[in-house]
């Protein structure tokens, strides 16, 4: 008889997977951000199985694509006056860049078009804009360069610099933990460039190892504000959204108040990224996205030294500020903790006992 009913059970678990299964397959095939994210918001028990089968599905399109638009002409890219584009440079969900020569400044760029090959839906098309325009108004060494935004026969495109590297998370797959004082040197340039974001009243909201590119010399550029947050701009998500990246997300984010984000929020992010960093993965992970956003909102990481015996005492309180469950025992801001880093760097009295507790 118990046999009988465990059976029913994982019977009727199928089922319900097989239907999680199905409607994100309608939502992913309708190109709407938005319904895919609200099958993901319906099935929080399978939110894993579904991560899974969108990242299966752009693997498959990354192996796919190529092919078919060989066959179909679809890989033929607009003509963007000002430009010559040379050929495909990387590819997403959402748009194609180019490597491109630009004649006003007669050299090389990368041109980010939205596809125009799939169905791209009205909030897409406002991330795009807001990637673009946030980029394009901050000015910081450390913040990929945008140049020119601009439209072509309803073909939205922006040309940013061109950085010859790799990202952040290819290099940490690549090349495993930081040392100490690399990873700091690395993170207060991101800090850095964070910190001048927020002075302009902008915040990142998914600050993650994907989102940062490292040139050949290993100087980073923060890239992707798709989802940032600006002052006197209206918000574009509702405000009991998930907005951001489970494992790198704020306990703020993951209690699904985008609203509440603020500065201190990007400071979290920074923070879970330090950690992976000195470690090689993210201070806290689920078997599923319910309960990795738990762990975020009410467990602690275990100690960075626990991990990694070599990791410096002084930068394992800097980031276990950083990761403060309350808001208010962060650094305010991105300033803040690269002020600290600095600090640490010189080998002065860091800042980070003042606030919180700064330890696990």
């Amino acid at each position: 008889m118990n046999h009988d009913a465990g059976t029913t059970g994982f019977a009727d678990d199928d089922d319900r997977l097989n239907d999680a299964l199905a409607e994100l397959e309608a939502a992913m095939e309708s190109s709407d951000g938005g319904r895919v994210g609200e099958v993901l918001k319906r099935y929080p028990d399978y939110a894993l199985e579904l991560a899974s089968h969108i990242e299966n599905c752009n693997v498959l399109d990354e192996i796919v694509s190529p092919l078919r638009e060989a066959a179909s002409g679809l890989s033929e890219p607009p003509e963007i006056p000002g430009y010559r584009i040379l050929g495909l440079h990387d590819e997403g969900g959402m748009g194609l860049i180019y490597r491109a020569h630009c004649d006003r400044v007669n050299g090389i760029v990368a041109l980010k078009l939205l596809r125009d090959d799939r169905p791209i839906s009205k909030q897409d098309r406002q991330r795009f804009e807001t990637e673009a325009r946030c980029a394009f108004e901050l000015r910081h060494r450390s913040i990929i360069r945008v140049s020119d935004i601009g439209v072509v026969d309803g073909q939205s495109y922006y040309a940013m610099e061109m950085v010859d590297g790799q990202s952040l998370k290819e290099h940490l797959a690549e090349q495993g933990a930081f040392e100490s004082r690399a990873a700091a040197e690395v993170m207060l340039e991101v800090a850095e460039a964070m910190a001048s974001a927020h002075r302009d009243g902008v915040i990142h909201r998914d600050l993650k190892p994907g989102n940062v590119l490292l040139d050949q010399d290993g100087h980073p550029r923060v890239i992707d504000f798709g989802l940032a947050k600006r002052a006197n701009h209206p918000e574009q998500v509702e405000p009991d959204s998930f907005v951001g990246t489970p494992f790198y997300c704020s306990p703020e984010q993951a209690d699904y108040r985008a609203d509440e984000t603020t500065p201190a929020s990007d400071v979290y992010s920074l923070g879970a990224m330090l950690y992976e960093m000195l470690t090689g993965h993210p201070p806290l992970q689920g078997a599923n996205l319910s309960q990795t956003l738990e762990k975020v909102r009410n467990q602690s990481p275990v100690p960075l030294r626990v991990l990694n015996g070599g990791v410096d005492r002084k930068l394992e309180i800097i980031c276990a500020c950083c990761l403060e469950k309350n808001p208010d025992n962060r650094y305010s801001n991105a300033h803040e903790l690269a002020e600290d880093l600095r600090r640490y760097l010189k080998g002065h009295r860091l800042a980070a006992t003042k606030r919180g507790s700064g330890e696990w």
